[in-house]
């Protein structure tokens, strides 16, 4: 089971992030952006699940939409990218990849990463 969830200011309740996901990624600070740690670091935060869905696609599709609406109304979002698929277009130049690459070595891979 999927859903779409929101992250709210602990302080002032203001909404500053929508995401998609499973199990327990509604309330994890993991694989976040460094503008999402800055606000949480600052304000703290709350989750709210704000949907279920049964597949994958469905809760992207949904998320995509919340995001679109909630940056068309103006509301500032931590969100890098439009919805789950990460920054669209980006190129990784041959540094960026020896870069990533680098900060890898050495680092055991989880059974789902592999």
């Amino acid at each position: 089971m999927f859903y779409t969830y929101a992250h709210y200011r602990a302080d002032d309740k203001r909404i500053f992030y929508i995401g998609k996901g499973k199990a327990k990624r509604h309330t994890s600070h993991k694989n976040r952006n460094p503008y999402w740690h800055n606000i949480v670091n600052k304000h703290g935060f709350t989750s709210e699940i704000l949907a279920h869905w049964d597949t994958d696609q469905e809760a992207l599709q949904h998320e995509e939409s919340l995001i679109r609406v909630f940056r068309s109304m103006g509301q500032p979002l931590a969100n890098i990218s439009d919805g789950g698929k990460g920054p669209k277009g980006r190129i990784l130049t041959d540094a960026d990849k020896e870069n990533l690459r680098n900060k890898n070595l050495g680092k055991k891979q989880s059974r789902e990463s592999i």
